[in-house]
């Protein structure tokens, strides 16, 4: 619309302008900005465009659409207790316990060790359940040809993206500290009752901080 007013000896730049400013846009900005219909090139430049914080290139394009389209509620949520499990999901990960504030108030009978009475304000200790996973043939026991299976380290990036996770769920300024194990040794103060199938040196599964 815009060139059809220009003047007839209007030059090229004159031309390019007056396109430019037209209406009528050759860009699907609303596809582009839906998180659900934006080509997967643009997936990285949306989640730039919307501050998405916790973000890993090799996630799949289900992932990515979905912290996109989730993360304007998530971001409302840094701080509060409902941000951890939110976000430890994307990463494959499962809060099994806390001891953070803000704290319910304490009221009637509490187990030792969970009362918060002089925990800093500043500061969220979390147990959480990951996977890792050693690769195969990771370690040697025995006798083997020297060279023929070296050594491997555990993948421990499951481990590495649920504290990007948590940190991402906290304020800067809060002071986090992980507990990955996620079971203990059997011990007779468990009062395991005969004839159950539990023996001395299994273990069990953790869910508080602590001792279980």
């Amino acid at each position: 619309m815009g060139a059809a007013l220009l003047h007839s000896n209007a030059g090229a730049f004159e031309r390019a302008a007056a396109e430019a400013m037209t209406d009528e846009l050759p860009v699907p900005i609303r596809e582009i900005m839906d998180p659900a219909r934006t080509p997967s090139r643009f997936l990285p430049f949306l989640a730039a465009h919307r501050s998405v914080d916790l973000w890993f290139e090799d996630w799949s394009q289900d992932r990515k659409r979905a912290i996109i389209a989730d993360w304007p509620k998530l971001a409302s949520l840094v701080g509060a207790r409902a941000a951890p499990p939110r976000l430890l999901a994307y990463v494959d990960a499962e809060l099994v316990d806390a001891l953070s504030h803000p704290h319910r108030p304490l009221t009637g009978r509490y187990p030792i060790g969970r009362v918060l009475l002089g925990h800093p304000a500043f500061r969220a200790i979390y147990l959480v359940k990951t996977a890792t996973a050693a690769p195969k043939h990771g370690y040697c026991v025995g006798r083997h040809p020297v060279g023929r299976r070296p050594a491997r380290a555990a993948d421990f990036k499951p481990v590495k993206r649920a504290l990007e996770a948590l940190r991402q769920a906290k304020a800067p300024e809060t002071e986090i500290l992980v507990d990955f194990a996620n079971y203990r040794p059997l011990t007779a103060g468990d009062a395991i009752p005969a004839g159950s199938a539990t023996r001395a040196g299994q273990y069990l599964s953790r869910n508080r901080l602590g001792r279980t």
